[in-house]
């Protein structure tokens, strides 16, 4: 008799959870990975189709895509591999090679150039002497935000060390990514993009629904830091709205400082996880863009040097080596026509640039990865 009461009760609690599980599975669907559009090209200048956004990593290619990035008369394929990255599948680390990541924006990831010809690819090449790999993971339209949203992403690839390249409009770029943060939906499995296996029990909405009912979310400690940074009211002076007249991404001299301590704080949660970890991470920056008149090249100029010299300053605060790369840049723009290093219609580097920085980056980053001195301290 109590054995028919227990099978009964179990069997009376089954049905009720598949129930619960079918109305939950209909009235609140899970937030995944879009279909795959059929479309063939792509202009970087538009919404991308095949760009989804999303907590906690803010966005991603859809893993699997291929297609046309076309500009002009340039026809790029892109190739996105199941991590959401551009490029080949990555393969599993191997033993004998250390694995160095180039994380960036569209400058690494290789806007307007062949995934083969970015300096973070041809980086390999000649790090291979010293035992190690570059693995390019640049994406689109990061920024300092960005990397920290994706640190499980990152971690998930297993890196030996860390390259940070920040870019010019970095600063203006999280300030745009913290404005939506709150408003992007959250993902129902993000484990699909860091190379995690999801488990059969959180595969169900009823679990799903206690976890966020009762769990702190997984990006919360970075909730915070967005929400803190939205809570600033940056006031423009003159000055201040002459620099953003030249360049919306510029800041003027009142607000430089303000939005890159904003930043940082991204950066500081990526390099304390890094750190956590006992893995080294390197940084490095520079200005890319030519604007028209000699009054905007000059709000230009004075900018770029600001930059500069405070991601310069945020690496000798954290100890993290730091490498500036505007001396190869403005040696390129003087000894070249712009054609040569900036592609036509686009501001964005040359695969002939792109080497360029590559074998500025070589040696210096053979120097601190053979020598001991980038070690986590």
């Amino acid at each position: 008799m109590k054995v028919s009461l227990i099978f009964l009760l179990l069997f009376s609690t089954a049905i009720s959870l598949g129930l619960a599980e079918f109305v939950l599975r209909a009235v609140r669907p899970e937030n995944s990975i879009p279909p795959m559009p059929n479309i063939a090209e792509v202009d970087p200048y538009q919404e991308n189709p095949y760009v989804f956004k999303f907590r906690p990593f803010l966005w991603s290619y859809i893993p699997g895509a291929h297609f046309l990035q076309v500009r002009g008369d340039r026809k790029i394929p892109y190739e996105i591999n199941s991590d959401g990255f551009r490029g080949k599948e990555i393969p599993p680390k191997e033993k004998a090679r250390k694995r160095l990541l180039v994380v960036g924006d569209s400058m690494v990831e290789g806007q307007g150039v062949r995934f083969d010809e970015t300096f973070a690819v041809r980086l390999s090449s000649s790090l291979e002497q010293s035992g190690w790999e570059s693995i390019n993971v640049g994406e689109s339209g990061a920024s300092p935000l960005y990397y920290a949203s994706n640190i499980p992403r990152y971690l998930a690839l297993q890196p030996d060390a860390v390259l940070v390249v920040l870019f010019e409009n970095d600063l203006a770029e999280d300030r745009v990514r913290e404005k939506e943060f709150q408003s992007l939906p959250v993902l129902s499995h993000p484990e699909v993009l860091s190379r995690q296996k999801i488990p059969f029990l959180d595969r169900l909405r009823i679990v799903d629904l206690i976890e966020d009912s009762l769990l702190p979310q997984p990006d919360e400690g970075l909730e915070r830091l967005v929400t803190t940074n939205l809570k600033h009211i940056y006031v423009q002076s003159t000055a201040d709205q002459s620099f953003q007249y030249a360049s919306r991404h510029m800041i003027g001299p009142q607000n430089a400082w303000r939005w890159f301590h904003a930043s940082s704080q991204y950066l500081n949660l990526f390099r304390t996880e890094l750190r956590n970890r006992k893995i080294p991470m390197f940084i490095s920056s520079f200005g890319f863009g030519k604007l028209q008149t000699p009054e905007n090249e000059a709000f230009h100029r004075k900018f770029i040097s600001y930059f500069n010299a405070a991601t310069e300053q945020w690496g000798k605060r954290n100890r993290v080596p730091y490498l500036n790369l505007q001396k190869v840049v403005n040696a390129t723009s003087e000894s070249h026509d712009p054609d040569w290093y900036l592609l036509s219609d686009d501001g964005h580097p040359t695969a002939e640039m792109h080497q360029t920085i590559a074998d500025a980056m070589a040696p210096w980053l053979a120097k601190h990865l053979t020598s001991g001195s980038h070690q986590s301290k």
